[in-house]
């Protein structure tokens, strides 16, 4: 596609603040292409939600996502959720490009974007449409919904998160670390639940359980390390039974290459469609990053396929 112009929402406190200084540099390389920019700088939490839905009612071209992971799923459920309560056709949607400047970028990592801006801009300037999948997530005990795009995480995972995004001056990679460490020290039991995957049960006893539409998660920890962005499915990766704290750290490390499926304990089924029943006790979850709830028994999940227009590397487009 030509692309005109761009409409770029920016996160300035991702990065733990460092995103905002990108601002100068961003807006000199679109216009280095000709490109009409309209930059909108996100004040609070899900402000790019709201952005975004608007954005795609007003038929803004391009929307791009200039953050990490929480910017870019904010952006991707405002844009979802114009698309369904619009009726909008995908001739008529907007394309969506990446800036990766947050503290983590996984869907980035998993989409193989570039990261320098000057890679990035460029990569959106050329407009090589990739059509990859989406994930909606739903809660219906919590009445809650939510559109990502790398993934979903329940259990142990969500808890290194939701740990790392507290710290104040602890950011990238080493901040999941961190966290790591200190949840070890107070893991989460195993919850047994139903898990059904394209309606196929497995009862399990379980401290994690990973919906992976991209690869990586965490900065560092490759949940699913087959999955891929377009395949059409999700990578639903899981442990069979309760990991005892003495391995924890030992099983916890394997994310770190992604080898756990080479383990007897770990198990990934492909499938569209997930729904997860805790028996006893409650989960954490997050999807993309982004906090969803602290304790939750029912949550359900389902696959769109080829629902985001990505603005890609023309190799992948």
């Amino acid at each position: 596609m030509k692309v005109r112009s761009v409409y770029i929402i920016l996160n300035p406190n991702a990065a733990k603040g460092k995103a905002i200084k990108m601002k100068k540099k961003i807006l000199q390389e679109f216009a280095s292409f000709g490109i009409k920019v309209n930059l909108i700088l996100t004040k609070e939490k899900e402000d790019a939600i709201k952005l975004a839905y608007n954005a795609v009612i007003n038929k803004e071209e391009v929307i791009v996502a200039a953050g990490g992971d929480g910017t870019c799923n904010e952006c991707v459920h405002g844009i979802l959720q114009a698309k369904k309560d619009y009726s909008i056709e995908e001739k008529d949607m907007c394309a969506f490009g990446v800036l990766p400047i947050g503290r983590g970028n996984d869907f980035s990592f998993s989409a193989k974007l570039l990261i320098k801006i000057e890679e990035a801009v460029a990569v959106i300037a050329n407009g090589f449409i990739r059509k990859i999948d989406s994930g909606l997530l739903v809660c219906e005990d919590l009445k809650k919904s939510r559109y990502f795009i790398n993934g979903c995480g329940l259990g142990f995972e969500p808890l290194v998160n939701f740990v790392a995004s507290d710290y104040k001056h602890i950011s990238g990679v080493f901040s999941y670390v961190c966290a790591l460490i200190k949840i070890l020290f107070n893991s989460p039991r195993a919850v047994k639940l139903n898990l059904f995957l394209d309606e196929k049960l497995y009862e399990i006893n379980t401290q994690q359980i990973s919906i992976c539409n991209g690869k990586r998660m965490g900065g560092a920890f490759y949940m699913g390390p087959e999955a891929e962005i377009d395949d059409g499915l999700f990578d639903v990766v899981f442990t069979k039974n309760e990991i005892p704290k003495n391995k924890l750290l030992g099983n916890a490390l394997k994310f770190l290459n992604g080898s756990q499926l080479k383990f007897p304990n770990f198990c990934c089924v492909r499938c569209i469609h997930v729904k997860i029943e805790a028996l006893n006790g409650t989960l954490p979850i997050h999807v993309d990053g982004e906090e969803i709830s602290r304790s939750i028994r029912k949550a359900e999940l389902f696959l769109n396929q080829g629902s985001i227009k990505l603005l890609s590397s023309p190799q992948f487009a």
